[in-house]
């Protein structure tokens, strides 16, 4: 990572511990408090000093009044691609180990998370951005060997702000819990399908700025 087009430092690995979020099954939801340690936080918000922000609004989101912009790591330039930043997200932090036992058996076949996805997001929350109540989809992504699938969201929290916490529900609609934002806090929930996948939604920007690094677990059928 040391040629890469942006102040980066090396990850290290973590003392990684599970943390429940409200009364929701942590089989389906959990934090990592201090997954990336304040330097490589600092990285990633460096990153978006350096390269502009697309704006994302109605027409991409999934409702009106929703709004944030984005910065895709493996778009900042040909010589970095995001696979690099995934890897050692995976790898370095311990998350690969963390993960080690949550293979999935679906339909005869037994899931085994292989790494993230390379599609590294960057998101920022201004003042009134948010995102409505929805459910994230499960997705093809070709890895080094194999095609895979997503099965968890990650989000990693670059940044506190007012507001912006993100809320999770059941499918009655009633709230299970919700995270606040706090550097270096990664969440990471199942989804993909109706009965697993929690709805969930980032409440409105209050004041400061909300940064979000974003990518997915993927799996692969042994």
């Amino acid at each position: 990572m040391q040629d890469a087009p942006w102040p980066f430092p090396a990850i290290t690995l973590k003392n990684l511990v599970r943390h429940p979020v409200g009364i929701a099954d942590s089989r389906h939801l959990f934090t990592l408090p201090h997954f990336l340690s304040k330097e490589e936080v600092d990285g990633f918000l460096q990153l978006g000093e350096l390269h502009p922000w697309e704006k994302q609004n109605a027409s991409i989101l999934s409702h009106p009044t929703d709004g944030r912009s984005r910065i895709v790591v493996p778009n900042v330039s040909p010589e970095f691609l995001g696979r690099q930043v995934a890897t050692q997200l995976w790898v370095d932090t311990g998350l690969a180990a963390e993960m080690q036992g949550e293979s999935m058996m679906e339909e005869g076949k037994m899931w085994h998370p292989i790494g993230l996805d390379g599609f590294v997001r960057l998101y920022k929350y201004e003042p009134g951005d948010k995102l409505s109540t929805h459910i994230d989809q499960r997705n093809p992504v070709e890895m080094p060997s194999v095609t895979g699938m997503t099965w968890w969201t990650m989000l990693v929290y670059l940044s506190t702000c007012d507001g912006g916490e993100t809320v999770f529900f059941n499918h009655k609609g009633q709230e299970l819990g919700r995270v606040t934002p706090q550097p270096g806090l990664a969440v990471l929930h199942l989804h993909g399908d109706d009965i697993t996948s929690l709805p969930h939604e980032a409440l409105a920007v209050e004041g400061g700025l909300k940064f979000v690094l974003r990518t997915d677990v993927v799996y692969a059928v042994s």
